[in-house]
């Protein structure tokens, strides 16, 4: 194993992230609304529980994603939340996952809440949606609501700090390892 972000590190971009979420927040488009963080489980829980606590009041949920697979293809995304996303017409949804990695994650999430959204409000708008990571991949395509924190190559594998290795272990680990 191989440090590749320190735990102070770790610690210094957490800070960096919620000042950066905080300032979007305070911005026109989102000063009106509630924030609403959404834990992406599993690897995103080590993240969440620090970030969370250095931003603004607001609800909190938890989704878990699962990737159905054939062989090494990845089929779907199967989302599951421990209740329903409730999302409410004034609230900014805030998605908090440790790593962006090709974006399939954020897509069936976004779909997630457009349906559950319409379902809460009856309102066919499209809810005020962004995600925030510690990490993201470099040479993947990125969305205008990502904020992220430090990039990574596309041939890194990561673990640690929540997130576990393709054996499911190391996710106690305080750095993030490769």
């Amino acid at each position: 194993m191989k440090i590749l972000i320190s735990e102070e590190q770790i610690k210094s971009l957490v800070k960096n992230l919620a000042t950066t979420v905080t300032q979007m927040l305070d911005l026109p488009i989102y000063a009106t609304k509630k924030p609403h963080y959404v834990c992406v489980l599993n690897g995103a829980f080590m993240f969440f529980s620090d970030i969370v606590k250095l931003l603004p009041e607001g609800k909190i949920s938890f989704v878990k994603v699962s990737a159905t697979s054939s062989g090494k293809v990845i089929k779907e995304r199967i989302i599951r939340a421990s209740t329903p996303l409730k999302i409410e017409e004034d609230e900014v949804v805030i998605l908090i996952d440790t790593i962006f990695d090709t974006g399939k994650t954020l897509k069936a999430l976004k779909e997630q809440i457009l349906v559950d959204y319409f379902f809460s409000t009856g309102d066919l708008e499209e809810p005020d949606v962004l995600f925030v990571t510690l990490v993201n991949r470099e040479a993947t395509a990125k969305p205008d609501c990502l904020i992220s924190g430090i990039s990574i190559s596309k041939d890194l594998w990561i673990y640690g700090y929540g997130t576990d290795n393709a054996e499911g272990k190391f996710r106690n680990l305080t750095d993030i390892v490769v």
